[in-house]
């Protein structure tokens, strides 16, 4: 009767009421020295709710927890009306002051019964709690709170460890989630790393398909973070994880790997190991012709390896490569990208002046001029040390007069830009007047 009467005032909005006569139904079903806790909990939950339709949180979260230990004695910690209670109470603990709370609340019934220490529930909740309060204070960028509550939170989650195995996904994210404030706040770079390398640790000891993405992300922040350290070693090991990974989830051909590889090649190139950066520059080629990659993508990898063979000294197979990016860019109508062709021409001649073929070179430099006036306009400093190699060319070729003309180009544009005292300007002016008077005893 009582409980049919609260249920009348919830129906029309009166939870005041609700309350006083879910509370006299709780206190008679306490009187009658029968222990129904099924019963119980219903009225704690009926009290809980009626609480939450009053807008009273915090006594609903204080009847959600009571539900919650009186459950928790009777199911297993993934028993469905756990975890529809558990739901419940995170759905409330939103601010950092109820979230303590109910952490002081479930605390205090561990040390009450000992033997909630065998279930999950409880440190189940607490660490979930934990990461509430790490990552609001991370928000609010307060992060010696942050990294304090995510290293409680893995605390928890160890201390308990043979219990709470379904929570790695929760430890895993508490050790990205402090790797990334220690980012934030600059920490060394090996804390950073070895938060990751946790995380990737317990992802690669069973790892599931729906783990892959995440094990990818966490090998290449780890690769990402060795290579700005030229640790290149650990940096290769990591991205090729990576790849590795990648190739599970999508595929042994697909243009996600391109990018991956890609940056295996520049690692490879930055240790010297050039024939390693051919391999993969070359599997990223056979990727792209294969798959519906971006042309851009195709000769980005061209001039890359051009630059690898221009490195090897192997000038038919740099002028190869880079006369095949140049001839793909220009074969893009839409793909107007002026400081590519610029960038590609200046490799070809200075690749042409390594072979001795002295006129090929002065025309691909002249185009790099062109461009650069096209794209910068005249007084452009970007490109100095082209006029100087278009100079020294056109004396080596012995046409002096044309070595004189490019020589004032540049010299008027030291004057403008740095002015008539500066050093380079002077030496430039010095040079001037010595290829005149070759002229004139020609």
């Amino acid at each position: 009767m009582l409980e049919s009467i609260a249920e009348l005032h919830t129906r029309n909005h009166r939870y005041d009421q609700a309350i006083s006569f879910y509370s006299m139904a709780l206190e008679k079903s306490n009187s009658t020295g029968k222990d129904d806790p099924s019963n119980r909990e219903r009225l704690f939950l009926c009290l809980a709710q009626s609480y939450v339709n009053n807008k009273n949180y915090n006594e609903a979260l204080v009847y959600y927890l009571k539900a919650l230990s009186s459950k928790s004695a009777r199911f297993d910690y993934d028993n469905t009306e756990i975890i529809q209670v558990t739901d419940k109470i995170l759905s409330f603990c939103d601010s950092l002051q109820s979230c303590q709370k109910c952490i002081d609340s479930l605390e205090k019934s561990l040390l009450m019964n000992k033997n909630n220490y065998k279930d999950h529930t409880y440190p189940k909740l607490i660490s979930k709690l934990y990461e509430t309060i790490a990552t609001i204070s991370h928000l609010q960028k307060d992060f010696p709170n942050a990294i304090k509550y995510f290293e409680k939170a893995v605390q928890v989650i160890q201390e308990n460890f043979d219990l709470i195995r379904t929570e790695l996904d929760l430890l895993v994210n508490c050790y990205i989630q402090l790797a990334s404030v220690h980012l934030e706040q600059k920490s060394h770079h090996t804390i950073v790393v070895s938060l990751f390398q946790k995380a990737l640790d317990i992802l690669l000891k069973t790892p599931k398909e729906e783990d892959y993405e995440k094990i990818e992300k966490l090998s290449q922040n780890i690769g990402s973070i060795y290579l700005q350290k030229e640790e290149y070693e650990y940096a290769i090991q990591n991205y090729r994880i990576c790849l590795e990974t990648k190739m599970k989830r999508v595929g042994l051909c697909h243009s996600e790997l391109i990018s991956t590889l890609n940056i295996l090649a520049e690692i490879y190139f930055k240790q010297g190991n050039y024939n390693d950066a051919l391999v993969s520059y070359n599997q990223s080629y056979r990727m792209i012709m294969k798959t519906s990659a971006e042309t851009t993508q195709l000769i980005q990898v061209y001039c890359k390896m051009g630059v690898i063979y221009k490195a090897k000294k192997n000038w038919d197979q740099a002028l190869k490569y880079f006369s095949k990016a140049l001839k793909t860019t220009k074969s893009i109508t839409e793909y107007n990208d002026k400081e590519r062709l610029m960038q590609i021409n200046k490799e070809i001649g200075e690749v042409f002046y390594n072979q001795g073929q002295y006129e090929e070179s002065i025309k691909f430099l002249r185009k790099v001029i062109r461009t650069e006036k096209e794209l910068l306009g005249e007084s452009c400093s970007n490109n100095l040390d082209i006029y100087l190699k278009i100079v020294n060319l056109y004396e080596l070729l012995g046409e002096y007069q044309k070595a004189k003309e490019y020589l004032l180009q540049l010299f008027l544009l030291q004057k403008k830009l740095f002015g008539d005292y500066n050093l380079c300007t002077q030496a430039t002016l010095g040079r001037l007047e010595s290829l005149g008077n070759r002229i004139k005893d020609l």
